[in-house]
């Protein structure tokens, strides 16, 4: 009896497997272990669900592709500047601005090169020790091997903070490294990087033991068995970062519940301890209960019953709440955000494809800004036509280009200098030719590796401290 003979009983059918495997991704995936790992359901629902993509998916693969490019090559691709590149229906434009975020990601990858015997540019990693079904897997974006010693850096190009701490998708990556791996270099210590060069402070590590990934990997496999029951056995439990990238989220009546009823948040302002942990307590809102079959089934009705306002109890005015309250709701504000934006679209989707005729909305047009027609050159010829006394330079504005675009002009055009991108860097730095202006002040988690800011009362001096002159 093979480790997978048991999978021949499971909620999908081989022809279903193969149709997804088919697309290049597994059934079993390490992106997406968060969701899947905490509710049951969510690995059919998913694997099932219409694959719509998005612009930013697009992005990231663009973003993917460079860093690779660069790592193997050694050189940085301005010559990509300005590709218009097709992934799916989205069309993305490599700029100045895309290749100065990914040499973040690339700096951090040379770094830890320094000190490896082997590493690997968007190496295949396979999983099938933790999975039921076989040929399951992954691509991690970087990897570097030393005696005793791994590092997985993985490419964020989302503005959607994730951090290194307790990631669930590198730690799957990072087993199935030491599968591969372990006999050769003895892994105790496995560091986890993720660079997210989009959002500030967004460069975390987080270094755990030997022990501590192989006791993840009984949770793995664990929980990806309880997933692979017959359909009719599974169970859907919504938590606040799964449900985020679930494709079905927008129907999900589970989901709706979680928010309206078992969060609590609604009802109850004040959590039980006095103390909240300082490490994920903010942004990670772990699991209540699991939601049965009838109680989804109840949802619709709950929703549309005339009895009641609206799906959730009304709330007080913010100025009523006190500060404990408020920091306590914030942290659904990722979730919420992310359930209404997917059921406008749902709703915009069958209003459309389906010309189903809703209460309360229609379908508009949005606004739109006028734009030049696509052959701007004769655009400009038809201006200077009517208007001669004008010449061809009036027409356009220019302004000077930013620090990172200048960086690039001067060190592609003053080929006689022979100057690095370091280099060049360094002089509009060290001759105060550029300046970084603080930013605007913003919340974020408690374990956001950015220093909190001083309080605005901190620049105010106390005279009645005493002073050594």
């Amino acid at each position: 009896m093979t480790e997978h003979s048991l999978a021949l009983i499971g909620p999908l059918t081989p022809d279903q497997i193969a149709e997804q495997m088919a697309t290049g991704h597994s059934v079993f995936s390490p992106s997406a272990s968060e969701m899947t790992m905490t509710c049951e359901e969510s690995l059919v629902l998913n694997v099932l669900a219409e694959d719509r993509g998005s612009f930013y998916a697009a992005e990231g693969t663009v973003a993917h592709a460079l860093g690779e490019e660069w790592l193997k090559t050694g050189d940085r691709p301005d010559q990509r500047i300005g590709d218009l590149v097709h992934v799916g229906d989205f069309e993305i434009i490599i700029d100045d601005e895309m290749i100065g975020f990914v040499q973040e990601y690339v700096d951090w990858c040379n770094e830890a090169k320094l000190g490896a015997d082997e590493w690997f540019v968007e190496q295949h990693v396979d999983i099938s020790k933790l999975t039921p079904i076989p040929g399951q897997g992954g691509t991690a974006d970087f990897l570097a091997f030393r005696w005793q010693h791994l590092i997985l850096i993985d490419l964020k190009y989302g503005k959607d903070p994730v951090f290194a701490r307790g990631n669930k998708q590198l730690r799957v990556y990072a087993l199935g490294v030491f599968y591969e791996w372990d006999w050769l270099y003895n892994f105790q210590t496995i560091e986890i990087r993720i660079c997210q060069p989009r959002v500030p402070g967004g460069l975390t590590s987080w270094t755990i033991t030997r022990e501590e990934l192989l006791a993840f990997a009984e949770e793995a496999r664990s929980a990806w068995a309880r997933s692979w029951q017959p359909r009719e056995l599974l169970t859907r439990t919504p938590s606040t970062k799964g449900c985020r990238w679930c494709a079905i989220q927008a129907t999900c009546p589970a989901l709706y519940l979680f928010m309206a009823e078992d969060l609590d948040v609604f009802e109850s302002y004040d959590d039980e301890d006095a103390e909240i942990d300082a490490r994920m307590a903010i942004i990670d809102v772990k699991p209540t209960a699991v939601v049965s079959r009838e109680r989804m089934l109840a949802a619709n009705d709950k929703i549309v019953d005339e009895v009641i306002d609206g799906p959730f109890p009304n709330l007080p005015s913010p100025p009523a709440l006190h500060t404990q309250a408020l920091a306590k709701l914030l942290r659904y504000q990722k979730l919420m955000e992310s359930f209404f934006n997917s059921v406008r679209q749902e709703l915009l989707s069958r209003a459309i494809s389906r010309e189903e005729e809703l209460l309360w909305w229609k379908v508009v047009e949005s606004r739109s800004r006028r734009k030049w027609v696509e052959d701007e050159d004769w655009a400009v010829d038809q201006i200077l036509a009517r208007f001669p006394a004008l010449k061809r330079d009036d027409l356009y504005v220019t302004k000077l280009a930013s620090p990172a675009e200048m960086e690039r002009i001067l060190h592609t055009k003053a080929k006689e200098e022979k100057l690095t991108l370091k280099k060049v860097k360094t002089f509009l730095d060290e001759n105060g030719l550029t300046v970084k202006p603080p930013g605007q002040k913003t919340l974020a988690a408690v374990d956001d590796p950015r220093l909190a800011a001083p309080r605005d009362t901190d620049v105010f001096f106390n005279y009645d401290d005493e002073v050594d002159i």
